[in-house]
């Protein structure tokens, strides 16, 4: 899959840290808050797939 959007929370030493990938023709991701300890998001999958070029099986 083409990846291209990303959103992440950097590690604080070898603990923790995220990153989220994802396709903006497959889900529509909204970030709602973002800290140094992780994230919350609202995320939907669209119905299908909006490009020929990466399509994805549910």
């Amino acid at each position: 899959m083409n990846f291209n959007r990303s959103e992440s929370v950097d590690s604080i030493g070898f603990c923790g840290g995220i990153w989220l990938l994802w396709c903006p023709n497959v889900v529509d991701f909204e970030l709602l808050a973002k800290d140094g300890f992780g994230l919350s998001a609202a995320i939907k999958i669209l119905d299908k797939p909006t490009s020929v070029e990466s399509p994805v099986d549910f």
